[in-house]
């Protein structure tokens, strides 16, 4: 008996589902602690618990004075979930945002089932989203408590968008609202650049007045539905915080030449083996610009030079479209004469994405997460050393990629004073300043004792905290300026004396 296609399609979307909700799984649920990120969502997560549920003003993390102006929706989800379910929040957030990235797989599907010209390719194209590792890195990690959810509703907002430009109807418009509204409470640059393919849809789609009407009813619409939380923080602190928001994101983005440059490098993938699905997509692009198709192409290009901060998250979805056109379009009919390559190539390609994304899985939870010996740490910090402490963490680290920075507030309860995570929003016109000072003193743990020093004169810090081997720490043994608290074979603290 013939299965039919329908079935076919249904139960191959099931096994891709299955397989990116494996990948994404299996490095949180072999971790003890949330992978890499998180601290400050962490935070923010009990300081609504403790305050009823009711929006708090500011945020108490690394000192307080950080406006609470971030999107709410997750905090609300994750802390009515934890006091429901009992379970701790450190495992939700462990665990919850691979899961919640597996279901942007199926929401990927439906807007590539709109794009794709027929079903095998929209599910060769959904089956590259779900093993790219750029698709779901950083929506496992213990930060993914938003951008899980920020991304599944920003791919349900531009299937709408798609359609609403593709027939617009009072209906469409409301659908389009409504995840639009919800983009916008989760994750801002989710609604960014929901707004930017939703314009760049209705000029490839559309370009009539009636969706224009439509599309901007739409955008009204989201806003409103999303006001209890934009408007609570414009009445409290005005429209700085989201100022201060944009010119924090200016800061950490390359200059637009520089962003050229990138386009030639095209590593976009975080493909840690051979970057495969980078070619091919790469290919595909060509193939499409080939043919006088040229919308795939610009639609990768103008999510990159326009939101290059998170620009390469959503530029995912353009080039696994285009890496199904590369396998569909080009190496399946070139490969048909034979009956055994074609076949082959598909299985070696589900193998390598398969292998590839538990290899970069792992290297996060090995490399970028918050150790056991960082805890032990941080706990004997929050003992045995005043509340009063500031301290200066030397870690090697990203400014912004920086596990044991942002939880050390936390975890540790005391101030850090490099940590840059939260600042974001405090429109004082320092977060570029605070990048360049991070990596100023971090430099310092190859500079030596006399860089410390000159980098942090104005600081007034009363602790180091170094993760070892450092050379920088023997100098500072050394001193009479500074007596050694606690040491591992992982970190060393100083205290530093009058």
């Amino acid at each position: 008996m013939k299965i039919p296609v329908r079935f076919r399609a249904a139960s191959f979307l099931v096994f891709i589902v299955m397989l990116g909700l494996g990948v994404r799984l299996f490095a949180p649920l072999s971790a003890s602690f949330p992978l890499n990120d998180g601290g400050l969502f962490y935070q923010m997560v009990v300081d609504l618990q403790d305050n009823h549920y009711r929006l708090p003003e500011f945020v108490a993390y690394n000192g307080g004075g950080i406006p609470f102006a971030y999107p709410p929706l997750a905090f609300y989800f994750y802390g009515f979930l934890q006091q429901l379910t009992g379970i701790s929040l450190l495992d939700l957030m462990r665990v919850l945002p691979a899961v919640l990235s597996a279901l942007t797989i199926p929401a990927f599907y439906a807007l590539a089932r709109e794009l794709a010209p027929d079903e095998s390719q929209a599910l060769w194209a959904t089956l590259v989203f779900a093993l790219l590792p750029r698709a779901f890195d950083w929506l496992i990690m213990g930060g993914g408590l938003t951008r899980a959810p920020g991304l599944l509703f920003a791919l349900l907002a531009l299937r709408q968008a798609w359609r609403l430009f593709d027939s617009p109807t009072p209906r469409n418009a409301a659908l389009l609202a409504s995840f639009t509204g919800l983009t916008a409470l989760t994750h801002p640059e989710g609604l960014v650049h929901v707004l930017l393919t939703g314009f760049f849809f209705y000029l490839w789609k559309s370009r009539s007045r009636r969706g224009a009407c439509y599309g901007l009813a739409a955008v009204l619409g989201g806003a409103a539905l999303s006001a209890p939380w934009w408007l609570t923080v414009v009445l409290r602190h005005g429209a700085a915080p989201f100022w201060a928001a944009l010119s924090a994101a200016r800061a950490d983005s390359l200059p637009l030449l520089l962003r050229l440059a990138g386009l030639l490098k095209f590593d976009f993938t975080d493909e840690r083996l051979l970057p495969l699905f980078a070619v091919l997509g790469l290919i595909g692009l060509l193939y499409r610009l080939a043919q006088g198709r040229r919308a795939l192409a610009l639609w990768f290009v103008f999510l990159y030079l326009l939101e290059p901060r998170s620009g390469t998250l959503y530029m995912m979805i353009p080039l696994s479209l285009a890496v199904a056109v590369a396998l569909q379009e080009l190496l399946r009919p070139a490969l048909a004469p034979s009956r055994l390559v074609w076949p082959l190539l598909a299985s070696l390609t589900v193998l390598y994405g398969t292998l590839n994304a538990l290899d970069v899985a792992v290297h996060i939870k090995d490399n970028l997460t918050l150790q056991p010996a960082d805890r032990t740490a941080f706990a004997w910090i929050r003992t045995h050393t005043p509340e009063t402490s500031r301290f200066v963490l030397i870690t090697g680290g990203h400014p912004l990629n920086d596990s044991v920075s942002e939880w050390f507030p936390v975890l540790a309860g005391r101030q850090s004073l490099l940590t840059v995570f939260g600042a974001e929003w405090r429109n004082d016109g320092q977060f570029a300043e605070r990048l360049d000072r991070y990596r100023a003193v971090q430099d310092c743990n190859l500079q030596g004792m006399a860089c410390l020093e000159g980098e942090t004169e104005s600081s007034a810090f009363t602790h180091l905290y170094i993760e070892l081997p450092s050379a920088l720490a023997e100098q500072l043994a050394d001193s009479p300026r500074y007596r050694v608290l606690y040491r591992t074979d992982r970190v060393i603290l100083f205290e530093r004396l009058p």
